[in-house]
C-alpha cells in the first residue's frame, strides 16, 4: 500500500517501515494498548508474512512523524476469512475518528483481498470497537470468548461479523485450534446466513 494521506494523516502498512519506525509503533502499543503484548519481533516477523497485514496511521509534527494508530488483518491461508484485530490508538487522540479510519481501512482490505466472512473480536470492555464496527454493519454473532490479556486480566470478547460476507463461500470455516469450539458454536447458534452444512476446520 502506498502511502497516502487521509484527512491529513499519512497511513502504511509496516511492511513500508524501518526497525525503528517498527519500534515507534510497539511504543504505540505499549501506552495505548499494552494487553495486545504487542512487541519488535512479531511486528518485523509480520513484514514478511503475507497472511498479516498490519495498518499504521502516522501524522506529521514538528519534531517528526508520530504514529498514532495501528491494527492488524489476520488472513486465512486461503483467504476464505480474514479477522480485524489489535487495533490501537494513541490515548492523546482518541475522540478524534482515528478509530473509525483505522477501522474503514482494514475492513475495505479485508474484503477486496478476501472472499469470505470478514470479522472482529470486540471485547466488552472497549464499547468503542462495538460501536464502530456496529457503524459498519457488523453484527454481534452472539458468541462471547473468555480470554485472558498479556497482563493478566480476563477480558470478555463479542465476535462480530458483517452478514454480507457469510454467504456465496465454500463450505469450511478455517480458524485457529483455540477458538474452532467457539466457532462450531457460532454456526450452530447463528441466523446471519446459510452456515447449517458448514464445518470448522484448524488453520493450525
Amino acid at each position: 500500500v502506498d502511502n497516502y494521506s487521509v484527512m491529513g494523516f499519512n497511513v502504511d502498512t509496516t511492511s513500508d517501515l524501518s526497525q525503528s519506525e517498527l519500534e515507534e509503533v510497539v511504543d504505540l502499543y505499549d501506552v495505548g494498548y499494552p494487553g495486545a503484548g504487542m512487541n519488535y519481533d512479531l511486528l518485523s516477523s509480520n513484514q514478511d508474512n503475507p497472511d498479516d497485514e498490519t495498518y499504521v496511521i502516522s501524522v506529521d509534527t514538528d519534531d517528526g512523524e508520530r504514529y498514532v494508530a495501528a491494527g492488524r488483518i489476520n488472513f486465512s491461508y486461503d483467504d476464505m476469512d480474514a479477522q480485524l484485530s489489535d487495533a490501537v490508538v494513541h490515548p492523546d487522540l482518541r475522540g478524534k475518528g482515528l478509530g473509525k479510519i483505522l477501522f474503514n481501512l482494514r475492513d475495505n482490505r479485508a474484503k477486496e483481498r478476501g472472499n469470505g466472512r470478514v470479522y472482529t473480536w470486540a471485547s466488552t470492555e472497549n464499547p468503542a470497537v462495538q460501536h464502530i464496527a456496529s457503524e459498519n454493519d457488523y453484527v454481534p454473532s452472539g458468541v462471547e470468548l473468555e480470554t485472558v490479556d498479556m497482563q493478566g486480566d480476563k477480558v470478555q470478547n463479542i465476535l462480530m461479523v458483517d452478514p454480507d460476507t457469510l454467504t456465496g463461500r465454500s463450505d469450511t470455516l478455517y480458524a485457529p485450534d483455540s477458538v474452532t469450539g467457539v466457532m462450531e458454536s457460532f454456526i450452530d447458534g447463528t441466523e446471519l446466513g446459510e452456515n447449517v452444512d458448514r464445518e470448522v476446520s484448524s488453520i493450525d
